[in-house]
């Protein structure tokens, strides 16, 4: 399982939080938020962008306004040889 923060908002709640891939061409719903007050919040990402490096985090508010959030997933790369870990 892997999860997402959303650390602030801006705008007039609620907020409907969706998780999309870097080019917006596929947007999931993923929670509402109430409030500010409700932040953090960290919600699953969906099994579909488990491999997407960039995601966005597409906010709309309460008057439909909509922002944008860039979220960059770290994958961790194997290295060709054993490296020593220090003592």
């Amino acid at each position: 399982m892997s999860l997402i923060t959303v650390q602030n908002i801006n705008g007039t709640p609620p907020f409907q939080v969706y998780l999309c891939d870097s080019r917006l061409t596929t947007c999931i719903f993923s929670t509402t938020i109430g409030g500010i007050n409700e932040l953090p919040v960290s919600v699953e990402l969906p099994q579909i962008l488990i491999n997407v490096n960039d995601l966005i985090i597409k906010i709309i508010d309460g008057n439909n306004c909509q922002s944008f959030q860039k979220y960059g997933c770290i994958t961790p790369t194997p290295s060709v040889t054993p490296t020593a870990t220090p003592v």
